[in-house]
């Protein structure tokens, strides 16, 4: 069983060693369950130029931190839906500028809001097929 502040804790002080995090959240199901299968972690970067290269390498130094499996994602140009159940349902762990997440946060909900009956219909016309 994780304990989760003691899973956020740890997080924080392996993130606060990357100037190049921004913000970043825990979310999934380690906040929703005593046996997760993993850990989620969404982070908002800087200056990262492979941002996939950079989730595999932080993944890596967070497993051996925690001792859990972790999944790391790039929030930056993660698609609306994505981000607005990270922000929404997630907990944040890191933020080195509490401005640049609010905005984050308020430009995510409102692209949601305005993609979300889109991607609804499209699946109302797929389901259809």
């Amino acid at each position: 069983m994780l304990n989760v502040n003691e899973v956020k804790e740890k997080l924080k002080r392996a993130l606060e060693k990357h100037p190049e995090v921004v913000f970043a959240y825990l979310h999934g199901s380690v906040l929703e369950t005593e046996h997760p299968r993993d850990v989620d972690v969404a982070l908002y970067v800087v200056g990262v130029e492979d941002p996939l290269k950079y989730e595999l390498s932080i993944a890596v130094e967070l497993e051996r931190c925690l001792g859990k499996e972790t999944d790391v994602r790039i929030l930056n140009d993660a698609p609306p839906s994505f981000r607005y159940r990270v922000v929404s349902k997630g907990e944040v762990i890191l933020s080195r500028d509490e401005e640049k997440r609010l905005s984050f946060v308020e430009r995510t909900v409102e692209e949601y809001l305005d993609f979300e009956p889109l991607e609804r219909t499209a699946r109302r016309e797929l389901l259809a097929m």
